[in-house]
């Protein structure tokens, strides 16, 4: 099963924040990712919302056409923070392995929840592993936490465990790298700082994580 593609999720859904608790959830998380991104990478948040929709191309209306209402909100404002990073407006389609398709040289990664989308991007010279995420903090059933965590995991938040092997993961599919399930990634956790270990090829993988505004967001930029 590949990691991006799983149904878990923590905390609460979109519905619960006003207009202002929005913007304020935005500005928070903006300061955390220019906190833990390195120099060089361009990092954003923008809240979800369905105004983001006529911006879209034809090619990427055509991709969520049979979506959700709430998908294509998400996917349009993924597309809409994508281009504010780049500075300019393109069509950015969907590789297999659902990571955004961007220009040549360029590497970006980009992650939502229910109520804000986050991304990065960043000349692919200086990173070759590029992964980000982004939940909300909350409770998971045990059978869900046997899912996300090893046995050599026991202690770890299962909501913190999902976010930072997805990001994980996607930094992994940026190497080429193949499907993975989540007990492939073992990650170790110190202070705002972690490791992910790739079991199948022992690739180590650094990254950092924040828990702020009720969210745990975690970025893999290396």
């Amino acid at each position: 099963r590949q990691l991006p593609l799983s149904a878990l999720a923590c905390g609460v859904g979109r519905g619960h924040l006003d207009v202002n608790e929005l913007g304020h959830l935005e500005h928070t998380l903006q300061d955390a990712l220019d906190t833990i991104a390195p120099p060089g990478l361009r990092v954003g948040v923008l809240a979800i919302d369905d105004r983001y929709l006529s911006g879209l191309f034809d090619g990427e209306r055509r991709h969520v056409s049979a979506a959700t209402g709430t998908r294509q909100h998400e996917f349009a404002t993924g597309r809409e923070l994508l281009r504010r990073l780049f500075g300019e407006r393109f069509e950015i389609a969907v590789l297999p392995s659902r990571a955004p398709a961007v220009p040549l040289g360029m590497a970006a990664t980009l992650a939502h929840d229910r109520d804000v989308a986050v991304a990065a991007v960043g000349p692919a010279t200086a990173f070759t592993a590029l992964g980000i995420d982004v939940e909300p903090v909350g409770a998971m059933t045990l059978d869900e936490a046997a899912t996300v965590l090893r046995a050599d995991e026991a202690g770890l938040d299962p909501c913190l465990g999902l976010v930072l092997k997805e990001a994980a993961y996607k930094a992994w599919s940026g190497l080429g790298g193949g499907l993975l399930d989540f007990h492939d990634v073992h990650v170790t956790v110190a202070d705002d700082h972690y490791l992910a270990t790739i079991l199948p090829t022992e690739r180590v993988l650094t990254g950092r994580w924040v828990e702020i505004g009720r969210r745990y967001l975690a970025l893999i930029a290396g």
